[in-house]
C-alpha cells in the first residue's frame, strides 16, 4: 500500500477520549485479568493493553 492510497482499511479516525475514562477502562481490565493495579508499562500487561 503506497501513502497516497489513503489509510489502511482497518484503521479508525482519531478520537479524544476523556483521560477518565481510560483509567477507569484499564482499571476494569486489570481486574478482568487478575491483575489489579497494574502498571501498563509492565510486560505482563499486554493483554490489558490490547
Amino acid at each position: 500500500m503506497t501513502v497516497d492510497a489513503g489509510p489502511a482499511p482497518w484503521s479508525r479516525p482519531y478520537q479524544h477520549v476523556d483521560p477518565d475514562l481510560l483509567t477507569e477502562v484499564r482499571k476494569r481490565s486489570s481486574r478482568q485479568r487478575g491483575m489489579r493495579d497494574v502498571e501498563l508499562q509492565d510486560h505482563d500487561a499486554m493483554d490489558v493493553v490490547a
